[in-house]
């Protein structure tokens, strides 16, 4: 991996210059990992359009009269965002670190994200959000967190950890 000091010629980079190269660095691998997920991608739903082909001549040929294109698709798996069984003790963590001062969601998240060590330019901000806004829902029907928006509110929500009672 080349230095900063490769790009500019100085012995010091300054930090403003620093963050800029990395920062585009980063943007350009974005962008380089989507070319080359774009250009396999035809190559993927042809195979995948001639299996079902296959698939669907057998399936005519059995005793059972079937008509393929009725079968609906199944949902694929998506892989889980942050780690398993991690997501929940962190907002708690979190939540508690806050002492009893309302968070919103996005800064759950981020604190979440930053905690991870993950990259926000790998995911999408819905990807990264519907987790956290969800375990935080159900820790508000658990009790052991407050919300403090409406249930209908069209901002973003704000939690605080329930307070101690004796």
């Amino acid at each position: 991996m080349r230095k900063n000091r490769d790009y500019t010629g100085l012995e010091r980079t300054p930090a403003s210059l620093a963050w800029l190269i990395k920062e585009r660095a980063s943007v350009r691998g974005l962008l380089e990992k989507r070319k080359k997920q774009l250009t396999s991608l035809p190559l993927e739903i042809c195979d995948l359009l001639d299996r079902m082909t296959s698939l669907d001549s057998v399936i005519r040929l059995h005793e059972v009269n079937l008509e393929p294109s009725a079968i609906e698709g199944k949902r694929t798996y998506e892989a889980r965002v942050y780690p398993n069984r991690r997501l929940k003790p962190s907002i708690l963590r979190f939540l508690k670190e806050a002492k009893g001062s309302p968070l919103y969601t996005s800064e759950v998240m981020f604190s979440v994200v930053k905690a991870f060590g993950m990259d926000v330019a790998d995911y999408s901000l819905p990807q990264l959000k519907e987790p956290v806004r969800k375990v935080l829902q159900k820790l508000a029907l658990e009790g052991k967190v407050v919300r403090h928006h409406d249930l209908v509110s069209p901002t973003e929500g704000r939690w605080s950890m329930k307070p101690f009672e004796d």
